[in-house]
């Protein structure tokens, strides 16, 4: 055998995906109160580049696409943009289907449509967590996550440090809310659904134990601000203004990728 034939087979090649780059997309869908089920973190497999690793697993949600899902996933916040929009019926093919009219501003009837660069565990690249409505409220409301985290975890060690600290400081653990025995709350949305929330799970008394677990390391940290500048120009673009609809489907982000936008089952009320 040659020796480069001898040196390749000790090289674990995965298998890749080839086709055009896209900026992974996330998405929380929700549990089922019958089924007793909490809401997971889904992924379709043909957006990245390599298979992900645990906490994903094979996820049987979709009969003809191969996609992976988790219960509970530790993410990094990068940077976010949130554009108004209104849900429209449009015809295509001869079939009715719902699609997204985004606006300039907020107007009353509108809803929000938030998206979050974010590092994931298990996901060897930056990946954009899609979501609108009471998900949206749940991650991005006064009480959410985001303000949860900016003014507990993240500030106290902000204070240790005695300096500002990047977003991605630390691994946010999310799953899905529980009540105080522990088990999965179904929220009304005041439509005729329920839907599972999800939950930042954080100790109630913050020291340095979880400020050292949670801590993504200094290469993350040093990593975080490449993506972050990778994707300042998609901070600030907008979509389907002048009554365009642009919806479900691929749109640009500032590294001339793609992203695919969330389905619109179970729209929610506005955020």
């Amino acid at each position: 055998m040659s020796t480069f034939a001898t040196r390749i087979a000790t090289v674990e090649t995965p298998t890749v995906n080839d086709s055009t780059p896209t900026t992974p997309a996330i998405w929380w869908y929700n549990g089922n109160k019958p089924a007793k089920t909490p809401g997971i973190f889904y992924v379709k497999g043909t957006a990245l580049q390599q298979e992900p690793t645990e906490p994903w697993a094979p996820s049987q949600r979709f009969e003809h696409e191969v996609g992976f899902e988790t219960r509970a996933l530790h993410l990094a916040l990068i940077t976010w943009r949130q554009q108004p929009y209104h849900v429209v019926e449009i015809v295509s093919g001869g079939e009715k289907r719902k699609d997204r009219r985004y606006i300039a501003a907020w107007e009353p009837g509108a809803q929000i449509h938030t998206e979050i660069v974010c590092l994931a565990e298990g996901i060897a690249e930056p990946v954009v967590w899609s979501f609108h409505g009471m998900t949206g409220r749940a991650v991005m409301g006064k009480t959410g996550i985001f303000n949860a985290y900016r003014n507990g975890l993240l500030r106290e060690a902000e204070q240790i440090a005695g300096k500002r600290l990047p977003l991605w400081t630390f691994w946010l653990p999310i799953s899905t809310l529980v009540n105080a025995k522990g088990q999965v709350v179904y929220t009304d949305t005041g439509h005729g659904s329920l839907v599972t929330l999800p939950m930042l799970t954080l100790p109630e008394t913050l020291n340095n134990g979880p400020i050292d677990d949670l801590f993504v390391g200094e290469e993350w940290v040093s990593y975080g601000y490449a993506v972050r500048a990778q994707f300042e120009t998609w901070r600030s673009q907008r979509r389907g203004l002048n009554g365009a609809g642009n919806g479900n489907g691929y749109h640009t982000n500032g590294n001339g990728a793609s992203v695919i936008d969330e389905p619109l089952e179970d729209e929610d009320v506005p955020l």
